[in-house]
């Protein structure tokens, strides 16, 4: 979705609101299995600082699902984020990074149109955890039969011995 800026810049306000939604369908994150419940939503504004520069402020809400890193049920999370930075006309490509740059984000504009989608789509995979879990304490899947952990407990024995001392456990003696 892209927002035009031409009225913000031709009116000369210094605050401007908006606020809408990202459509969800077609959101494919290539290494994971997600899937983006809703639509995401995000608020904004933009303000201009006394020295002419443009900022911009977006908080958005998701809500996915996705499954379980221990015991693969499928768990459903809603996620808050935000991004922050400055508003640059220009591309990407064609910007020098100065070393005040570095400290902090910037968002680009071209002929006063901004593409928000795409930073609200890149926040949304740069914001989802590492691992899913169902819930904080999930006990997971019992490695040699499958049992869920969460439901009940297995027979199966489990002998964590680190794979670089195995060898050592031919030295004991066998009963």
């Amino acid at each position: 979705m892209k927002m035009n800026l031409s009225k913000f810049f031709d009116s000369g306000e210094i605050y401007h609101e908006f606020s809408g939604e990202v459509d969800n369908t077609g959101i494919n994150f290539p290494d994971r299995q997600v899937e983006i419940i809703d639509p995401i939503e995000y608020d904004g504004e933009i303000y201009v600082l006394e020295d002419g520069e443009m900022n911009i402020h977006i908080d958005i809400n998701f809500k996915y699902e996705e499954p379980c890193s221990r015991c693969l049920k499928k768990s459903t999370k809603m996620i808050e984020t935000t991004i922050s930075g400055k508003l640059i006309e220009g591309q990407e490509e064609n910007h020098e990074e100065s070393d005040d740059d570095e400290q902090e984000d910037i968002i680009f504009f071209e002929n006063n149109e901004l593409d928000i989608s795409y930073y609200v789509i890149s926040e949304v995979y740069l914001a989802l955890p590492m691992q899913t879990l169902c819930k904080s304490d999930c006990k997971g899947l019992c490695s040699k039969c499958g049992n869920d952990f969460n439901l009940q407990d297995c027979d199966c024995t489990h002998e964590d011995i680190d794979p670089r001392l195995a060898k050592l456990k031919e030295f004991l003696p066998k009963e």
